[in-house]
């Protein structure tokens, strides 16, 4: 009886051990909208890894997902990373640049609009969807606080024709 309760408490610690290590390891998110197409489509369901934003384990060029605020409702969004705290960021004439150096920006699609120049404040972090025309994002709701950043793009889960790395 003793070797019976000993044996399912260890399965119950293994199952919840498992359990925390996909919440923060790997947890599923679903994709709601193209303001990250081509590379990421409306209804794909990435792997985001909560650890790496809690670790703040995440720099330009990364995917990452956050709740903002936008007209009075909280939506979740997932864009990718332009620009960390202290750096100058520049918008103007479809061109972005960083620190005075021009982005290569493989992965776009449209033309950038706007007009940004700004030094991202301490603790903040500005975001674009990779579908400029289709994407609101840091152009129209400024930047957004690296606490607010909720996990961090590992790979795509579904649909499994597309399974592997995103956004490269």
């Amino acid at each position: 009886m003793e070797q019976n309760i000993k044996s399912w408490l260890s399965a119950v610690v293994e199952a919840l051990l498992i359990l925390l290590i996909l919440y923060v390891v790997c947890f599923p998110a679903k994709v709601d909208g193209s303001s990250m197409e081509p590379g990421i489509l409306d209804g794909d369901t990435l792997c985001i890894s909560r650890l790496a934003a809690w670790m703040g384990w995440y720099d330009t060029g990364d995917i990452i997902t956050f709740t903002k605020e936008v007209d009075g409702k909280s939506i979740d969004m997932v864009k990718r990373v332009i620009a960390l705290e202290g750096d100058t960021v520049g918008i103007e004439n479809g061109v972005v640049t960083v620190n005075g150096k021009e982005l290569e920006e493989t992965y776009i699609a449209g033309e950038t609009e706007g007009i940004v120049w700004m030094t991202v404040p301490p603790g903040e972090v500005f975001v674009m969807g990779d579908n400029r025309p289709a994407s609101t994002d840091s152009r129209t709701f400024g930047t957004i606080d690296a606490d607010d950043v909720q996990g961090k793009v590992i790979f795509r889960l579904f649909p499994l024709s597309r399974f592997g790395p995103v956004g490269e």
